[in-house]
């Protein structure tokens, strides 16, 4: 009995070892239901930190006056990351249109109040990323034009008026259904 124990124990320590070999290793963690890639959340942070990084380069170089570039060109790692999420939430989406097509036994016992949370949890992302591109092009028109006139302040801050106005009814939507699901 005590040997089985032993080997028991050895068994779930030598598990305990690959698991620590491999998170260090390959960054992967060995779970029950498989492998799943832990990193993948640490690389888009980097990711996003080092466009940001040199869009603050790029701008500073042309706020400094060092360069002549034209302010699109300033943006590029701003439209780059904006098209990677852009692709990333349409991909998103067509896997859950995907899969509310195919039924997930009890999707038509939904209340309506869990219809509407859903097509704006599917909708809200890429309206987001549509209203900050927006902004990034008038901006830059703005920044362009020699002619102050060409485009006002307010129109040029709209979109991003929109975008805030927006992410705050999200919170306060998403604080709403959680309050309703802890105190029914």
């Amino acid at each position: 009995m005590v040997s089985d124990q032993n080997r028991q124990y050895d068994k779930e320590t030598k598990h305990v070892h690959i698991v620590t070999l491999c998170f260090w290793e390959l960054s992967i963690i060995k779970t029950d239901w498989g492998i799943e890639i832990r990193m993948a959340m640490l690389h888009r942070a980097l990711f996003t930190w080092f466009l940001l990084l040199v869009f603050l380069i790029l701008l500073a170089l042309r706020l400094d006056h060092r360069t002549k570039w034209n302010w699109f060109i300033v943006f590029i790692p701003m439209w780059f990351y904006d098209a990677i999420l852009l692709i990333y939430i349409s991909i998103h989406m067509i896997n859950e249109c995907r899969t509310a097509v195919r039924g997930s036994g009890g999707s038509h016992h939904r209340t309506a109040r869990q219809r509407v949370s859903a097509i704006l949890q599917r909708v809200w992302p890429l309206c987001a990323v549509i209203l900050k591109m927006a902004f990034m092009v008038i901006l830059c028109l703005k920044l362009e034009s020699s002619d102050t006139t060409y485009f006002p302040s307010y129109h040029v801050l709209m979109p991003l008026w929109i975008l805030l106005m927006g992410l705050c009814i999200n919170v306060l939507h998403c604080l709403v259904l959680q309050h309703q699901d802890r105190y029914p």
